[in-house]
């Protein structure tokens, strides 16, 4: 068994990218950039008015000032501003030359046809000069970033319609047991309900990766090799949840090393999730997922994540933040790094959610986030600090 750390850095290492590819914007959310975007213009591309008002010269305030022209957005000025004139501007219009303020409408009155006075001497100067924001051949986005609702308003303004961005990784998706069967069946009394398949699909898809779903493969060594053998052709990553663990109808171990697969690792000193593996031949990836439900979704989430990010050129950083304790909470075993499923109270603090096992998903899915235990820890105190992984987040 080999620290969390250990099999952190270890997976990663095995993290080969799959080459770029172009997309439309419109479906660039969330794709990783494979290469740098750089502004075709600058932003502003002219001094622009960031309120209703009127376009003068300082030096003429108050007035009264003669309004010689209105100028809209997307229109361009007529002329120059001149001693004791302005021009009535819309928001987002180009000043005028010869101006060198903008005042608001509320900051002024009219004394007489076509004339305005403005109500004090050194209002306030609401333009945004050409290229505060942005300059023309300046980097709006790096290689490897991950592209956000943000980003994509970006590339939009500086004409980047067709970001390049790292290819999807293609991750088979296989469940085992004898014991399972489709969700839209009733179950016997020996049976249950097969409940991680679109819990993991949906966290596949929230990466970027590309899951493909292989079934149920039956507790028999044959069948199972013949799946993993197709999976294995078509895909570039496996996962294969449950029988990785001690037991006698555990095959998936022997299964892997009769295909060609090194069993790099085998035991992961974290709770859930003891029995996650990792098997690796050439470029191709297995990860031996534990069976439960929140074993699996919770080594996706440390574990599997970062991985297929890392083959798309991302460095995924999680969301991680202290927040005190409410109440005290206590375990028994401290061999294992735990992570417990916990809620945010409204005072911002952590509520430990009752938890019965790898098995009780509904405690994940009530879960704001995981609170991280280290190893040799048995007790937390209110009050006390302690790590949070949020789940519910972008």
């Amino acid at each position: 068994m080999i620290l969390f750390e250990e099999a952190y850095t270890i997976l990663l290492s095995h993290a080969l990218t799959l080459g770029s590819e172009t997309v439309d914007l419109g479906q660039a959310y969330n794709r990783i950039l494979t290469e740098p975007v750089c502004s075709d213009l600058d932003m502003p591309p002219y001094p622009k008015s960031i309120r209703d008002g009127y376009a003068c010269r300082q030096a003429d305030l108050p007035g009264p000032l003669r309004v010689v022209e209105t100028i809209p957005a997307g229109t361009p000025p007529r002329g120059t501003i001149g001693r004791g004139q302005c021009a009535k501007i819309m928001t987002g219009a180009m000043v005028p030359p010869g101006a060198d303020c903008v005042i608001m409408v509320e900051e002024t009155g009219p004394v007489g046809e076509d004339r305005i006075l403005c109500h004090h001497s050194q209002p306030g100067n609401y333009i945004a000069a050409r290229g505060e924001d942005i300059r023309a051949g300046s980097k709006v986005a790096d290689q490897g970033e991950r592209l956000t609702a943000a980003h994509l308003a970006v590339l939009a303004a500086v004409g980047c319609v067709s970001p390049r961005v790292a290819v999807q990784p293609k991750v088979g998706l296989l469940e085992t047991g004898d014991e399972l069967i489709p969700p839209a069946e009733k179950p016997g009394p020996t049976r249950i309900r097969a409940g991680v398949r679109h819990a993991l699909e949906a966290q596949l898809q929230q990466v970027n990766a590309l899951p493909t779903y292989y079934g149920i493969a039956r507790d028999d060594p044959h069948a199972l090799r013949t799946l993993v053998a197709q999976a294995m052709q078509e895909q570039d990553v496996l996962l294969i949840c449950g029988g990785v663990s001690m037991g006698d109808l555990d095959f998936v171990p022997q299964v892997l090393q009769e295909l060609g697969f090194k069993i790099v690792f085998a035991r992961v000193a974290v709770q859930p999730g003891k029995p996650m593996t990792l098997a690796v031949s050439g470029t191709k990836v297995i990860l031996g997922l534990p069976g439960n439900p929140v074993s699996s979704m919770v080594q996706f989430e440390l574990l599997v994540k970062p991985f297929l990010y890392a083959m798309q050129g991302f460095a995924f950083r999680p969301p991680v933040t202290l927040f005190p304790m409410a109440s005290a909470w206590r375990r028994k075993d401290t061999q294992r790094q735990f992570w417990v499923p916990v809620r945010l109270t409204p005072a911002s603090e952590i509520e430990v959610l009752p938890y019965h096992g790898s098995a009780h998903v509904l405690a994940l899915a009530q879960a704001d986030g995981l609170m991280k235990v280290p190893i040799g820890v048995d007790r937390l105190e209110p009050g006390m600090l302690v790590e949070v992984r949020l789940l519910r987040h972008d």
